[in-house]
């Protein structure tokens, strides 16, 4: 079995969620993550400027079994590239054990 977490741009969620649900993928669990990279912005708030160094990501994780993790990837991949830069990232890791409670 594997895990993997997709860290994607928050307006893709229920486009990977709906596709990944119809695919079959039977457990999906999400949270919100703030991300620092290399850009940086100015905003104003309330007429005081600030510099925003991170950026909001919402990560999918899930445990699939191995010869899934090409498919499942892939329509994660597919589902939220915007085929811009920075449109986010996928980490595959293996899982010894699952154990339910």
């Amino acid at each position: 079995m594997k895990k993997i977490e997709a860290f994607i741009k928050p307006f893709r969620l229920e486009e990977i969620k709906a596709a990944l649900l119809e695919a079959g993928v039977a457990e999906l669990r999400f949270t919100q993550v703030h991300e620092i990279g290399q850009d940086t912005s100015q905003e104003n708030y309330r007429g005081t400027e600030y510099e925003v160094d991170f950026d909001a990501r919402i990560m999918v994780m899930m445990v699939v079994e191995d010869d899934r993790v090409s498919e499942v990837t892939g329509l994660i991949r597919e589902t939220a590239s915007t085929e811009n830069q920075g449109d986010g990232e996928i980490l595959v890791m293996p899982v010894e054990s699952m154990i339910s409670i």
